[in-house]
């Protein structure tokens, strides 16, 4: 499995490939009076407003620095089955694609309540890489209070149709899954 690596302070974290819409430089954000502190904000994404989470903040309680490797990574985030929507995720270190043999999956042995996202690690003679479980980054009312004013009616905008060949976007217009897809999403 393809993998997209990112660091938290000294630690590898991993987002699956085949959720990557794209890696975007870090832009400014609109920021959201009132979030939660890893809610980094808001941004303009092809004419569409997208919220973006950041992971350091949100694995650490310490901000994403601005280096030159933090990267917004969008991705689909599947609100409902056959419901996705895109997400911004801020990631340091965010410009390595590995690959994880899923042979070499461990179960980190520890489930952390307060933390359902973390996944499986990877390991390997030279590191360990944790996945990031993207159905469970957001709490249930993070996301309604980030997607609300779509609701999960497909057909509202923005949302993007899940669909075996990959996605159909709500024009009708069909889409690659993953981040190598060098085509247009909006």
């Amino acid at each position: 499995m393809l993998v997209l690596q990112f660091r938290v302070g000294g630690d590898c974290f991993g987002l699956e490939g085949k959720t990557i819409i794209e890696v975007a430089p870090l832009v400014t954000l609109r920021k959201i009076p009132h979030a939660a502190a890893y809610v980094a904000g808001l941004f303009n994404y092809r004419g569409r407003l997208v919220p973006v989470i950041d992971l350091s903040a949100l694995l650490s309680a310490v901000p994403s620095r601005p280096l030159m490797s933090t990267r917004i990574v969008l991705v689909h985030y599947e609100l409902a089955p056959g419901v996705a929507k895109i997400l911004g995720l801020i990631a340091e270190g965010a410009t390595e694609v590995v690959s994880c043999d899923e042979q070499r999956m461990q179960s980190p042995g520890i489930a952390v309540e307060a933390a359902p996202y973390l996944g499986k690690i990877c390991v390997d003679e030279k590191k360990s890489l944790q996945l990031i479980d993207l159905h469970k980054i957001l709490p249930e009312e993070l996301q309604i209070s980030l997607f609300r004013h779509s609701g999960l009616d497909p057909e509202s905008s923005g949302d993007l149709k899940m669909l075996d060949s990959g996605l159909r976007r709500n024009d009708g217009r069909e889409t690659e899954v993953g981040f190598f897809n060098k085509g247009p999403i909006s």
